[in-house]
């Protein structure tokens, strides 16, 4: 199973390019996700599992830093701690950023690190494109991400992304959209082909934007080299 990004929240510690404020006052955000699935086998529902994910972020001018922690499934550690931060700056309709980031392991002490370079442009009110170019400084490896966004009005979002790593010449491509039917309701969906998991992968999921930032949602994933997974995920945001 290939796990991408929820589709039912935005994580608050995803390592994007960090964004620049009209005003220079303190930004902090943040939220926690929650998910609770199976395996859907030939036999019914496999072993349940659970999984959770939070983050905080502070922004100021051009400069963002974060802290995350994400559950992983490994045989001796449980969770992953991410930290980064990163100075972004505007020109015309573009916005350019460097972000530094460590991950750490709990149990085992394992650590990475990347460095990124990042670009955002607004070719339109309706479409952006983006970039990234990440060297991974423990695995002395390479990759770049290069994608569009183009809004279809006020409700449909549809998007493309190719990823490719340079050591192993792998290439991973990506369609997703997301149509907000209202105010509480939306759906997400992405379907990709890894070169490198060597699989084609999908997933959609809907979600219910509850009072205060909270929310409630259910995303099935497969794989055509696995069993697809149902989760319930609850989120926060503030």
């Amino acid at each position: 199973m290939k796990i991408t990004q929820s589709l039912l929240l935005a994580a608050s510690a995803a390592l994007a390019v960090p964004t620049l404020s009209a005003a220079q006052e303190i930004e902090v955000s943040g939220g926690v996700e929650l998910t609770y699935g199976a395996d859907l086998t030939g036999a019914g529902l496999g072993a349940a599992s659970t999984g959770y994910e939070a983050g905080v972020e502070i922004a100021q001018g051009g400069f963002t830093s974060g802290l995350g922690i994400e559950s992983i499934d490994e045989a001796t550690d449980d969770f992953e701690l991410s930290l980064y931060t990163g100075y972004a700056v505007e020109s015309g309709a573009g916005t350019y950023g460097l972000t530094v980031t460590g991950y750490f392991w709990n149990n085992t002490g394992f650590q990475n690190y990347e460095l990124t370079l990042g670009a955002e442009y607004s070719v339109s009110d309706n479409a952006t494109v983006y970039g990234e170019l990440t060297y991974n400084v423990t695995d002395a490896e390479t990759s770049a991400i290069l994608g569009t966004e183009l809004s279809l009005g006020e409700a449909i979002t549809v998007g493309l992304e190719a990823e490719y790593a340079f050591e192993a010449a792998t290439t991973d491509l990506t369609l997703s959209g997301e149509w907000a039917f209202n105010d509480t309701w939306a759906i997400g969906t992405e379907v990709g082909r890894s070169e490198a998991d060597g699989n084609i992968y999908g997933e959609i999921g809907v979600t219910y934007a509850l009072a205060g930032g909270a929310s409630v949602g259910l995303l099935y994933e497969d794989a055509d080299d696995s069993d697809g997974t149902v989760s319930l995920v609850l989120g926060y945001e503030f």
